[in-house]
């Protein structure tokens, strides 16, 4: 932990030298410093340091079984926020419930940042795979779910 910490305070000085924040991603694996989101809460507490943040993944999130709600601990801790299908892109699959959930804490919190839709693609069409296509269906299938919770 202490290398850990070394380490990142390190690293944010270089970055508020230049004005780079930077999210340390929990991975759910219980062999690293910080396996859960709330135990990077706990990290970049101690840290104290302003550029490093967390960033909040919804797969690793269920993967531990971690409720969404943990970002509203500290909402200004959360820097960046990934969503993703249960393997493949958001519309592949049914992961609407969950992406809901996710954005209607995020709502509740008046996060303000962005979100990325990190995953393998594959192609839900006929022929070759069109990263275009399959792009523009995605973020259809996101803007529909955002505007859902934003309506409600």
């Amino acid at each position: 932990m202490d290398q850990a910490l070394r380490y990142c305070g390190m690293v944010a000085n270089y970055a508020e030298r230049r004005g780079i924040l930077i999210a340390l991603e929990p991975t759910a694996n219980p062999r690293t410093v910080f396996p859960k989101y709330t135990d990077g809460l706990e990290f970049v507490n101690r840290l104290a340091r302003s550029s490093v943040r967390v960033m909040a993944d919804l797969n690793y999130f269920v993967a531990v079984g971690e409720p969404f709600e943990d970002i509203a601990i500290a909402p200004d801790s959360c820097l960046h926020v990934h969503i993703q299908g249960d393997t493949y892109q958001p519309n592949y699959g049914d992961s609407t419930a969950k992406i809901l959930h996710i954005f209607r804490v995020l709502r509740d919190i008046g996060y303000q940042r962005a979100v990325s839709s990190a995953h393998p693609w594959i192609s839900t069409e006929e022929g070759p795979f069109d990263y275009g296509v399959e792009s523009a269906k995605t973020l259809r299938f996101l803007t529909d779910l955002r505007e859902r919770v934003f309506s409600e």
